[in-house]
């Protein structure tokens, strides 16, 4: 039986050969620039493609 540390070992030289192969799929290494570089949430949201303002709703 494997311990954590040998399956997490074993996972992270996996993760590593697939880097440096290129064979992790586009949409993991993809992220919006337009979301990330925003200067307000209003900006964030619209980024990601929220419609209108958040709103909190009474609990």
């Amino acid at each position: 039986m494997q311990t954590r540390r040998q399956t997490l070992k074993q996972s992270a030289v996996v993760a590593g050969l697939l880097a440096g192969t290129g064979l992790f799929p586009q949409y993991a290494l993809a992220f919006n620039k337009a979301a990330f570089d925003a200067k307000s949430l209003n900006d964030a949201l619209k980024a990601l493609g929220a419609s209108g303002a958040p709103r909190l709703t009474p609990a």
